[in-house]
């Protein structure tokens, strides 16, 4: 059986992609910045990319007013009981 010697790591010679960028969570869009992103789209023609960023944002105001009534549905049956 041989025996295998383990040596350091070799350091990787070329940097991180994001190195020197922001990372984390982003504030959220206003709403004028929503707007102006539909405007744009609409006057280059863009359906496709349109669509999508209207189901974008559609799917996320319908999560936050989904997660919004399942806390005033809880708290109504917590008084309840």
């Amino acid at each position: 059986m041989q025996a295998y010697e383990f040596s350091a790591p070799i350091p990787c010679k070329r940097a991180p992609w994001n190195k020197g960028k922001v990372t984390g969570a982003k504030p959220p869009l206003r709403p004028k910045h929503v707007w102006s992103i539909r405007t744009k789209l609409q006057m280059a023609d863009r359906k496709r990319d349109l669509a999508l960023f209207n189901l974008a944002i559609d799917s996320k105001l319908v999560a936050q007013t989904m997660s919004a009534c399942s806390f005033s549905i809880r708290s109504v049956a917590m008084t309840r009981a």
